[in-house]
């Protein structure tokens, strides 16, 4: 079986498999080689003979067949269209002048010139099977030469598959150390973002803290609500960043059942006290006041609403 290519063509011409004949392979290359003189194309050439083939191998030197190269590329197999009728055992024009040249170079082997030449018929004969044995030795060296030829260029074909295979496993773990070192470095980063989130939430969480021991009732006398509203005035509930980021909220609720007046006041972060007053709360309803720039400690003082009493202030005043 013979089979011929053009350069990156994706498509090769076979032969299919034929009978073997002791020159069918130069004669596939002689008329491959004249095709590709009339397309102007370089073609390349490759024949098998064998008792046994593998399928796969087999495909590349089948019409209607694919096959992959070393490449991995696929190959689609036609029939090589430029071969003639009976083409492998057919002698080529090159053959056919090789041996009318050949017989021309041949003295004349017949009796009379033997007698002339003062050789006997079986001298004759002697040399004559010598020349043809020179040729067929040379037959044999030039099959040799062109099969050793062969075997080298599937020798070279397997190298290039095998360094293209090497190259293709180092650039595939390549692109897997660089995969990894991606997936690390997220992890770090998602290490230490969860680190400060955790440190966040504990810094947020002792601040509260902080705020909630601040916000002390305001008195323990046990005394009337109308002489003493702070006895059922709630303790004040604070809020942070309620309204804007740095703005605290504190609130507190009229427990009394009398209407009362409550002053609410929230410590700046300089040190003084800012306060707002709210008259007349009703059961059950609120006294707010908000400051943007509060440490959130509080003071809060109620008297009854109407009576003789007077808010008290943090600064004593």
């Amino acid at each position: 079986m013979c089979k011929a290519w053009t350069g990156d063509s994706s498509t090769t011409f076979a032969s299919g498999q034929v009978a073997n004949q002791p020159n069918a392979q130069d004669r596939f290359r002689y008329h491959a080689r004249k095709y590709g003189e009339q397309i102007g194309q370089q073609n390349y050439t490759d024949c098998v003979d064998f008792k046994l083939i593998s399928a796969e191998y087999r495909n590349s030197f089948t019409p209607g067949a694919t096959f992959q190269n070393y490449r991995n590329e696929t190959r689609n197999v036609v029939a090589a269209t430029f071969l003639p009728p009976n083409w492998e055992s057919t002698p080529t024009p090159e053959e056919k002048g090789s041996k009318a040249s050949k017989e021309a170079k041949r003295p004349a082997a017949t009796p009379e010139a033997a007698v002339a030449a003062g050789k006997s018929p079986a001298a004759l004969a002697a040399e004559e099977r010598a020349v043809r044995a020179t040729e067929r030795e040379a037959e044999f060296q030039r099959k040799q030469a062109a099969y050793e030829s062969g075997l080298a260029e599937q020798k070279r074909q397997v190298e290039e598959f095998e360094r293209a295979e090497a190259e293709f496993a180092r650039k595939k773990a390549e692109q897997q150390a660089k995969a990894d070192a991606v997936m690390e470095a997220f992890r770090r980063q998602s290490d230490a973002h969860a680190e400060l989130m955790r440190k966040h939430s504990e810094e947020n969480t002792a601040y509260r803290e902080k705020i909630a021991r601040l916000a002390t009732p305001q008195t323990t006398a046990k005394a009337s609500t109308n002489d003493d509203p702070n006895t059922c005035v709630t303790r004040p509930e604070i809020r942070l960043n309620d309204g804007g980021r740095g703005n605290t909220f504190a609130s507190v609720i009229n427990g009394c059942p009398q209407k009362v007046d409550i002053i609410v006041c929230l410590k700046r972060t300089s040190g003084k006290w800012s306060c707002g007053a709210t008259f007349g709360v009703l059961h059950q309803s609120k006294a707010t006041y908000n400051l943007s720039d509060s440490t959130g400690e509080t003071f809060v003082d109620a008297v009854t609403y109407g009576g003789d009493g007077k808010l008290k202030r943090p600064d004593g005043k």
